[in-house]
């Protein structure tokens, strides 16, 4: 665990006081991300910022994450470093003891939470929902690279697969 963060945290509450959290949590104690990790996977370094809507009923955590992954390329199979730089912007809305009417219009996505919320948990997801979904080397890095063709699949004509069908009804 890492000092200074707390592991609990109530959105609205830190939202009213406008509190700033600043930490780093290392990727091997977030479960579900250690397990797309691999071993020697850094940090997450969170720096959030928590206010409220305009109608002060959401919680806004906005901010900066940068987890630092050590992660395994899909083209080539091999380790390489991913940095993501990803910058939240979080609604968290409270329905503790409230029935919450769900609206088509909604202009931004709203996480509803009707207790603590867990933030090592919070930071996880985010990480995890900006994920590439095939992590790849650049490909001049990438030791698979020789293997894929350099022509351009826009210039190449396509066989029509119902050619030969249209000469044998000639026939």
């Amino acid at each position: 665990m890492t000092a200074g963060l707390p592991i609990q945290i109530d959105p609205l509450d830190l939202a009213k006081q406008q509190i700033h959290l600043q930490g780093a949590y290392p990727v091997n104690e977030m479960p579900r991300l250690a397990g797309i990790a691999l071993p020697g996977s850094g940090k997450a370094s969170i720096d959030l910022d928590f206010r409220l809507d305009s109608d002060k009923r959401v919680a806004i955590l906005s901010g900066s994450i940068i987890a630092d992954l050590n992660i395994r390329c899909e083209r080539c199979l091999q380790p390489f470093r991913l940095t993501l730089e990803l910058s939240p912007n979080i609604y968290l809305r409270d329905t503790r003891g409230q029935e919450i009417a769900v609206t088509e219009d909604e202009e931004r996505d709203l996480v509803d939470f009707n207790g603590p919320v867990v933030l090592r948990d919070l930071v996880e997801e985010e990480i995890i929902l900006n994920l590439p979904m095939m992590p790849m080397h650049d490909r001049e890095q990438c030791s698979a690279s020789r293997y894929m063709e350099n022509t351009d699949l826009s210039e190449k004509k396509a066989d029509n697969p119902f050619a030969q069908l249209a000469n044998l009804k000639k026939k």
